[in-house]
């Protein structure tokens, strides 16, 4: 069955043919990478819902695989349509640096304060020792920046577990050969029971292999984007 432009989103349709027709590649190529880096970043933002008399809701992960022989520009074509993307993640790691020079800001501040704050409540149990310092003593610190991110090349099942926690909306794993990611999860126990799990299922992966209680089902999403040979 031949690819047809009409299955893109409208505002993709002329990105994807202009991409293919420069490149000369097949034009599913850049258009299967197209829509796995849109997947990435809308992540959990949509949801599906199976029944229309049910509250049930479905976050899918949508995989993109090219595949062809040595020379059909796969690897080219699904760089070309990712560059969005990485600048994105790079936009984010520039607002990251000026984040964490603020929170290190704020540490001092805080630091300062808790300080000042306990020779304010020593003060006040030199006076009255049943004094009430709770308030003094109540100063939680700042909350750390997290790093926003949108790709992951090269995470173990441990680290993508942990890039998942922090970013709750989920990301786009790539993979310029799919076997390579393929190998990893199915290295270990902890891999195989991640790639086995279905979509509604995934959790945040402790580093011990356990899937931690959250109480609620907020599952993690993630695009995966590769290349294989024929």
């Amino acid at each position: 069955m031949a690819f047809s432009e009409d299955l893109l989103p409208s505002a993709f349709a002329p990105w994807v043919s202009d991409t293919w027709e420069r490149m000369q590649c097949p034009p599913d190529y850049p258009a299967v990478a197209a829509m796995v880096a849109l997947a990435g970043v809308v992540g959990r933002q949509i949801a599906v819902g199976p029944q229309a008399e049910t509250d049930w809701l479905v976050i899918p992960n949508l995989w993109g695989l090219l595949v062809g022989r040595p020379g059909l520009l796969k690897s080219p074509a699904m760089d070309a349509m990712l560059t969005p993307l990485k600048r994105l993640a790079q936009e984010a790691a520039d607002s990251f640096v000026t984040t964490q020079a603020e929170h290190e800001a704020a540490l001092l501040a805080h630091k300062l304060r808790r300080e000042a704050m306990g020779k304010t409540a020593r003060q006040k149990l030199a006076k009255d020792p049943t004094a009430d310092i709770s308030k003094e003593l109540l100063l939680p610190p700042p909350e750390p920046p997290q790093l926003k991110r949108y790709l992951s090349s090269d995470s173990s099942v441990e680290a993508l577990g942990e890039l998942l926690r922090q970013n709750p909306d989920g990301l786009l794993v790539h993979r310029d050969e799919i076997m390579s990611l393929l190998g990893s999860t199915q290295s270990s126990r902890l891999g195989r029971i991640w790639f086995a799990q279905r979509s509604w299922q995934t959790r945040p992966v402790e580093r011990n292999g356990r899937h931690p209680d959250q109480g609620e089902d907020n599952p993690n999403r993630k695009g995966v984007a590769g290349n294989g040979r024929v």
